[in-house]
């Protein structure tokens, strides 16, 4: 599943990055990588931002990045 379709306060695990070169080493040096835990903390905007929690700090994404991130549900 991509990171947008992980539910408010489910906890998972990134799986698999998959952008253009440039979204993908960004990215990167945000945390994103296999085998990173992540939470959707919040939604915003009508699911357009999402509030993302990841090696002990929170980032706001948007969609179209988010849609770039496949994780798998923890729980």
């Amino acid at each position: 599943m991509k990171l947008w379709e992980l539910a408010r306060g489910v906890d998972g695990t990134v799986t698999e990055v998959d952008g253009k070169d440039a979204l993908t080493a960004r990215l990167g040096d945000l945390g994103f990588v296999r085998g990173t835990h992540v939470r959707v903390d919040r939604i915003i905007s009508g699911g357009e931002l999402y509030a993302v929690t990841l090696r002990g700090y929170t980032l706001t994404l948007r969609r179209g990045d988010a849609d770039a991130i496949s994780v798998k549900c923890d729980s």
